[in-house]
């Protein structure tokens, strides 16, 4: 939240408040009669707004601050990154914090945008559950998973049964390996109970984090404390059968309804490809991003080339057509290629000489690292002139200054680890 108070778009106090330094009573516009449950969702919210941001400004803040790749190329690490952040702060509102990997139930069509819940009291959410669509669907998708976890009846699921954790009323119970998005569709599928359950556990908060109580069918609660293994009874998982993918490759050109041509089914006529609108954080396949009318193929390294034609291409670093000389690239390039790295075969009796000439090696690199920092500045300062020249003011797209920011601060933090590294490599002072 610091490069938000910083660039003017968050004030100091909601900061404070956000990050834990601060009591949530002293957020602005909170209600006289808010109860422990209100106060603790107000700022959950908040985080969430402040995490997954619809202002523009604001999600270009963000995503320099996490160093992440421009909206067109984001990926499940980095949403999953945003969500474990907004559960651990979270977490900070109760007396015991959970798993942050709780929330990584998002899905990238869903965030690429920002999240923007209603700012509805939650009193009245929890009122009109029962028969309000989108009251229902925001308990579910932003309070179900943390509440649950905050009384322990879900967990994140930790990879195998042996990490699941189960209890009962003295009874051996059976322990169940499930997602926390398949607890959250269970509970859409059986909307009294939910309602009911959500209600008890804000009821259990406002009296001091009490252990909540089992509910019926009706959504009443009953004596019985709530545990892990009533929930997994009441909300079962549901499990479907994968088909089987057949090993025959499909061929371009098929006819499908011609006789004897009939293709096997693969299985994602019940599933579905995944793409971009599957869940984070669990079996999601990342699509290779698609260059688009406005950012080069070649990245970051490539877009002021790009800007500035082909005189200014040819002098602009990394537009070389292949790696230089005595780089290591070059030794890798060269090995691929059949020929052999220099001091790839090395005898012993070599290594005095070779040790002397990868030093040598490594300081005329980083040499040519300097040089072309500075041929950056030039090929920067002679874009702007030109722009000045055809009065252009913008003379970058957005994606392609996004990408090549992105470049400039990937380079920085290299570098910022090399520096140690050559230090604890010197003679000592």
């Amino acid at each position: 939240m610091g490069i938000y108070v910083v660039e003017g778009v968050l004030e100091e106090k909601i900061a404070e408040v956000l990050s834990g330094s601060a009591p949530i009573a002293e957020l602005p516009d909170v209600p006289v009669d808010a109860t422990v449950s209100e106060l603790r969702d107000m700022r959950s919210m908040l985080l969430l707004r402040e995490l997954f941001p619809t202002d523009r400004r604001k999600r270009l803040l963000i995503r320099r601050a996490l160093s992440e790749s421009p909206p067109s190329q984001l990926s499940a690490p980095e949403v999953n990154r945003r969500a474990r952040a907004w559960s651990a702060l979270t977490s900070e509102s109760y007396p015991h914090p959970w798993n942050p990997r709780i929330a990584e139930v998002f899905q990238l069509a869903d965030v690429r945008d920002g999240l923007n819940p209603s700012r509805r009291r939650l009193p009245e959410l929890l009122a009109a559950a029962d028969t309000d669509d989108e009251a229902f669907e925001e308990l579910i998708a932003f309070r179900a998973a943390h509440w649950l976890a905050a009384f322990d009846i879900i967990d994140a699921d930790r990879g195998s049964l042996t990490g699941q954790k189960t209890d009962d009323d003295g009874t051996q119970a059976a322990r169940v390996r499930r997602t926390v998005k398949n607890s959250l569709e269970a509970m859409r599928s059986h909307r009294g109970k939910a309602v009911g359950v959500l209600r008890e556990l804000a009821a259990a908060m406002d009296a001091g984090d009490r252990r909540p109580r089992k509910v019926a069918d009706s959504g009443e609660p009953l004596v019985e404390p709530m545990n892990r293994a009533w929930f997994n009874r009441e909300f079962p998982k549901a499990s479907g059968v994968r088909r089987r993918k057949s090993s025959a490759p499909r061929k371009h050109g098929h006819d499908p309804h011609a006789p004897g041509n009939a293709t096997p089914s693969t299985g994602t006529e019940e599933y579905g490809s995944r793409t971009e609108g599957t869940t984070v954080g669990q079996e999601e396949v990342r699509p290779l991003p698609q260059a688009g009318p406005g950012a080069p193929a070649g990245g970051p390294g490539n877009a002021a080339a790009d800007c500035a034609g082909p005189s200014d291409a040819a002098s602009a670093p990394g537009s070389s057509a292949g790696p230089a000389p005595g780089s290591p690239d070059a030794g890798r390039s060269a090995t691929g290629s059949g020929g052999s790295a220099p001091g790839a075969a090395e005898s012993p009796g070599d290594e005095a000489s070779g040790l002397p000439a990868l030093a040598e090696q490594l300081a005329k690199n980083i040499q040519r690292l300097s040089e072309e920092v500075s041929a950056l500045h030039g090929l920067r300062d002679r874009l702007a002139d030109r722009a000045r020249e055809e009065s252009a003011a913008h003379p970058l797209s957005r994606r392609q200054a996004d990408d090549m920011g992105l470049g400039v601060m990937t380079a920085e933090v290299g570098l910022r680890r090399l520096r140690p590294l050559l230090d604890s490599m010197s003679e000592p002072l």
